[in-house]
């Protein structure tokens, strides 16, 4: 995921920092002097200006600058997104979980428990699918379930988005997607691949999201 976020913040590095392709080179250079106050002459110089900017002057890389990213949202915890996930599942278990393993078995038992109870032990098994099969055949399940997911991604308008969607069984998705600084945005889409998602907010801007 943080390999696609980085090739995509390329793109987006590309498109925001990018000057008109017919201006001659040493009109380009005269622009990217404008622009940095003298400092930079060339692109590759000028995307390392942006950067220290964006960072309060902490990083020249990509790498760097998703690693930052990653400590703000966390409030310096994480640096990568194996650390986010894994302390969004510990929050979300109280403490009882920090893998997705972990969080998974705890679903899953939770569910075992609830339909024990509901069919009174009629349906009580060690398989979780004979389980599900045993309390659709006394509950009729329905078809249309709805899935709720984390996901996270960019925006060539926001740049880095994360937020909380819900798909029902045609892979439509709808849900809340969340800016850096905090703003809840209403999305729509589909899913296009497994775990990947595109849609559009209210304002028609265009939004690429991973499952995390």
């Amino acid at each position: 995921m943080i390999n696609k976020i980085n090739k995509f913040f390329c793109c987006c590095c590309l498109i925001f920092f990018i000057f008109p392709l017919n201006l001659e080179s040493q009109d380009t250079s005269k622009c990217i002097e404008n622009q940095t106050n003298g400092l930079c002459k060339t692109l590759s110089c000028y995307n390392e200006y942006k950067m220290m900017e964006l960072t309060n002057g902490k990083c020249k890389t990509l790498s760097c600058y998703n690693e930052y990213k990653m400590m703000e949202l966390t409030n310096g915890q994480c640096k990568t997104l194996e650390c986010y996930n894994n302390l969004k599942i510990k929050e979300h278990t109280d403490g009882r979980c920090e893998t997705s393993k972990c969080y998974l078995k705890e679903l899953e038992d939770d569910t075992k428990k609830m339909i024990i109870t509901k069919t009174q032990g009629v349906c009580n098994s060690e398989d979780f699918s004979e389980l599900v099969i045993c309390y659709c055949s006394i509950f009729p399940c329905s078809s249309s379930r709805s899935y709720e997911y984390q996901v996270e991604g960019y925006s060539y308008d926001h740049g880095y988005v994360r937020g909380e969607i819900t798909a029902d069984s045609n892979g439509d998705v709808e849900g809340s997607i969340y800016l850096d600084d905090g703003e809840e945005i209403d999305f729509q889409g589909e899913f296009v691949g497994k775990g990947e998602i595109e849609g559009y907010d209210a304002d028609g801007s265009y939004y690429e999201l991973e499952v995390d």
